[in-house]
């Protein structure tokens, strides 16, 4: 099979081990079979030592099979996970208003892409956690709508100086 150049193995695309198990609970078509794999994955693991990702795994199955899992011990934890992650994502919507403002002040077209459809909807946004946004600006907009958040103290989340992406 051929890949990109650039992509170094297809073992990197698919999450190894149990990973794969809460990936298949969070999207398997069968709802009795992504059932299985979540019980299977609860039954082998302590909820205190989650990883962010297990984390948004377990909340999008959680999301899909909640009301069959009540009888699960960890139940009520798992619906405190879901509370947790959705005011993470609340408050990361609210610390980015700033910069959107901005933006639309400086007429810097920008499009929100991660999530848009469940952030609009207050249902939705309880089964999807982020831990940051996704904008879109025009290719030729770049330039102001980096300088707007260098302008606001944005850093590079990478560690590199935000005057590099200018």
């Amino acid at each position: 099979m051929n890949w990109p150049l650039w992509y170094p193995s297809l073992d990197r695309a698919w999450p190894a081990g149990d990973h794969e198990r809460l990936l298949l609970a969070a999207v398997h078509v069968d709802p009795v079979a992504a059932e299985r794999e979540l019980r299977a994955w609860i039954g082998t693991h302590d909820l205190n030592d989650c990883t962010f990702s297990e984390q948004r795994l377990i909340l999008a199955a959680w999301n899909r099979l909640g009301p069959g899992l009540r009888d699960l011990p960890d139940a009520p934890r798992l619906a405190g996970l879901q509370r947790m992650l959705w005011t993470r994502t609340m408050l990361l919507m609210r610390e980015c208003q700033p910069a959107f403002a901005a933006l639309a002040v400086a007429d810097v077209p920008m499009m929100l892409i991660k999530g848009a459809a469940r952030a609009a909807d207050p249902v939705g946004r309880g089964g999807r956690s982020f831990h940051d946004l996704d904008i879109v600006v025009p290719r030729n907009r770049l330039g102001d709508a980096l300088g707007v958040f260098v302008e606001l103290g944005w850093e590079p989340s990478s560690g590199s100086s935000a005057m590099r992406m200018l």
